[in-house]
């Protein structure tokens, strides 16, 4: 029933308006009834979508580590006792409710990085090779 007002609504609404919108000086003309019926069902369409339902938030408990080491380089005859760049990461992170009004929410990040860039480079073109 509640579909069928606002259908009648918005038809009343195009009808009026397509009427209104010809340019002052010109006969009057009505658009075609197969025209107004699509306007109309197009119109009406976002009047029909119900409201989604909004999810209720779940607990969730993540844990990630990860590892990145460079390889060993060649240095174009440049000498270095500095080891490669090596990166160790943790992250964690928990939503958890304590009750129906009361969340706990923990995040945890660390990274870890030890190491060095042997050499500082240019294109090996321009010969500029120094060692750290």
């Amino acid at each position: 029933m509640v579909v069928i007002k606002r259908l009648k609504a918005v038809g009343r609404f195009v009808s009026g308006h397509l009427k209104a919108s010809q340019p002052k000086g010109k006969p009057q003309t009505t658009a075609s009834p197969a025209l107004q019926a699509l306007t109309v069902a197009a119109l009406a369409l976002p009047g029909l979508m119900l409201p989604a339902a909004s999810a209720a938030e779940e607990d969730e408990v993540d844990f990630q580590y990860s590892h990145y080491e460079e390889g060993q380089r060649d240095l174009y005859g440049a000498k270095s006792t500095l080891h490669p760049i090596e990166v160790d990461s943790v992250v964690g992170k928990a939503r958890v409710s304590l009750s129906d009004r009361i969340k706990f929410a923990y995040n945890y990040v660390q990274d870890t990085w030890s190491g060095a860039t042997p050499i500082t480079i240019a294109p090996l073109a321009a010969n500029s090779i120094h060692p750290i």
